[in-house]
């Protein structure tokens, strides 16, 4: 359970900043919610045809479709893909979980490493 503890000795203070950036995360989503929702209610119910077919379109294309579908098509086929390459997707993905030292130990070997290949 020394993982849990806060400063050096455990990763209590890194889960509770996760923790506060998920609260905001969500309460960002709530609004952005709430902005489409005042956007996209008078479109539905207006008798202009070209209006109600803006909100159908939104709401069959966007809402239709499962939000992970949505959430890969942001990120694989987003500015990752501009960054890592075409087979962004096919990365390989490592997480171990480590004390904090030899945390703290491997990043200052990756940024000596860093400024080696600089100079």
């Amino acid at each position: 359970m020394e993982f849990l503890y806060f400063g050096s000795k455990g990763w209590g203070d890194e889960l509770f900043a996760a923790f506060l950036m998920t609260i905001a995360v969500s309460l960002t989503a709530m609004l952005i919610g709430i902005l489409f929702s005042i956007i996209f209610t008078p479109l539905k119910l207006s008798n202009s045809k070209i209006l109600n077919f803006i909100s159908n379109f939104y709401t069959t294309v966007i809402r239709g479709v499962p939000e992970l579908l949505v959430i890969y098509l942001f990120f694989f086929g987003g500015s990752g893909a501009e960054l890592c390459g075409k087979d962004h997707g096919f990365m390989p993905i490592v997480v171990k979980a480590v004390p904090k030292n030899e945390y703290y130990k491997w990043v200052s070997i990756q940024k000596s490493n860093k400024v080696a290949i600089t100079k």
